[in-house]
């Protein structure tokens, strides 16, 4: 009895003795990084004498241009009450030298861009509200990307989360009841047996129809389009969720030039156990695919997902990944381009990737938590002469248990040939740190509104952009290559 309450008491004072810490690590890095500071270093080098992934010139000046670049990189925010003024940092080096400047202000309601790859650091700020969505700026049109909406639904409060789904239920029900007026069984056997498949084939015209029906139901449902409103920004709002829009929609539905049939397929096995479950849709003329099938083979080994699409101009793709569990995943990628002479470009790969997020450890001795992260992507072509490749990534998370610590930040990517002796390394130095005085946004000359940009103006910018950033890696070139010239 005296033994175990001595020992009962050892692990008392042990657990006491250990630092009390409600968040992680990476918790930790993530907050001092967002609401104080963080500085760090890339440098760059090269090893291995040649690779039949370049010729031989391209490898000798990448092997001797890449030790003489340094890339440094700082954020630091500076707060304000409940707001505050943030600026980050990208600066490329060459043999020391300041080589190019790009910095990103914000604050509180607007955030601009300034960049030497653009026009030239400080020349202009393309500034936007911060809640804005850059990919407006590619749309065709004035109506904000539904994929937006969606992706915000997926932030809200599990308490609103349960609203809507007792609002879809009835969604889900009569959707259901309409698939299976389409359903058909079938049998047949294959090389693990006998099997029975259950396909639902849908011609465009019944699904045009059926989704103006779920229209008028999703638009006479006041109290969702309710819930929905707090998720939307408000240009979302006034485009998507407000009553009596059923119409509007369903006449841009009717005049979808749909073509084909959604193809629904499940197989299962004579046990019952499912071995296919593959959806093939077909897409719009105004789209760039033609159709889409995404299938998912169940397997022993772990799942098998499939995605196969071709476009409207000829070029096709398949994917496929075996989830192998404990985050190994592998499989094949095949792309086909047309040529301008006739002939297709094909290429084709398989691939293994491992990912290993690592375990936090508190070491009593140096009072510091680590934390190691790794993760290899090997890469082996179909392509005769071309080598296996790999990218291997190795990081360490670092503080002392003090929660005002600084958390040190320290990764290794490595491209390697594995046919050869060739490989490329980018090593990264970083910590947290105390946040320093920032440029404000406002107080900055030539800010040009990316958010009010007319419907005319993006293709000009864009062509400024690319011509400014063509000069730039022209002198880039320029500047690398009396020393990077192979023999010299």
């Amino acid at each position: 009895m005296k033994r175990m309450t001595a020992l009962l008491a050892a692990l008392m004072l042990l657990a006491a003795a250990l630092p009390a810490s409600a968040a992680t690590l990476m918790d930790k890095f993530t907050g001092q990084l967002l609401a104080q500071g963080f500085k760090g270093t890339v440098t760059f080098s090269a090893a291995g004498a040649e690779t039949a992934a370049m010729s031989g010139d391209d490898w000798a000046w990448l092997s001797a241009a890449l030790p003489r670049l340094t890339i440094e990189a700082t954020h630091s925010f500076v707060a304000d009450g409940k707001a505050g003024d943030g600026q980050a940092s990208l600066n490329v080096l060459v043999d020391g030298a300041a080589a190019a400047r790009t910095a990103l202000l914000y604050d509180a309601t607007l955030m601009g861009l300034s960049s030497d790859f653009l026009t030239g650091y400080g020349d202009a700020w393309y500034a936007a509200a911060r809640d804005w969505n850059p990919m407006q700026l590619l749309q065709s049109s004035e109506w904000p990307p539904v994929w937006h909406l969606l992706q915000s639904t997926q932030g809200q409060s599990a308490e609103w989360q349960d609203q809507v789904s007792q609002h879809l239920v009835s969604f889900q029900t009569k959707l259901g009841a309409w698939l299976n007026g389409y359903a058909a069984a079938s049998t047949g056997s294959g090389e693990d047996g006998a099997y029975t498949q259950l396909q639902w084939i849908i011609p465009a015209e019944d699904v045009k129809k059926e989704i103006n029906a779920l229209l008028a139901e999703f638009y006479g449902n006041e109290a969702l389009l309710t819930l929905l409103r707090q998720a939307a920004t408000p240009q979302e709002a006034a485009c998507y969720l407000q009553s009596g829009m059923a119409p509007i929609f369903a006449g841009w539905v009717d005049r979808l030039a749909l073509e084909g049939e959604i193809r629904i397929t499940r197989c299962y096995s004579a046990a019952g156990s499912p071995i296919l479950d593959e959806i093939s849709l077909p897409f719009s003329d105004g789209q760039a695919l033609k159709r889409l099938t995404v299938s998912l083979i169940p397997g022993e080994g772990g799942d098998t997902w499939r995605i196969q699409g071709e476009t409207k101009e000829g070029a096709a793709f398949d994917v496929s990944c075996l989830d192998g569990g404990e985050q190994i995943y592998a499989g094949t990628a095949e792309v086909t381009l047309p040529g301008q002479d006739g002939k297709a470009q094909h290429i084709a790969f398989d691939y293994n990737l491992s990912w290993d997020g690592g375990k936090e450890i508190y070491s009593l001795t140096t009072d510091r938590f680590e934390q190691t992260i790794q993760g290899t992507l090997v890469i082996k072509p179909h392509e005769e002469g071309k080598p296996t490749q790999s990218l291997t990534l190795k990081a360490a998370l670092s503080s002392a248990s003090a929660q005002r610590s600084s958390t040190h930040l320290n990764a290794e990517l490595t491209w390697r040939d594995l046919d050869g002796d060739a490989s490329v390394t980018a090593v990264l130095a970083g910590r947290t740190a105390a946040p320093t005085p920032v440029d404000k946004l406002q107080e900055q000359q030539n800010i040009q509104r990316l958010d009010q940009l007319p419907p005319d103006g993006l293709e000009p910018l864009l062509a400024e952009w690319g011509a400014h950033f063509s000069a730039w890696l022209t002198d880039a070139a320029a500047l690398l290559l009396p020393t990077a010239l192979p023999g010299e």
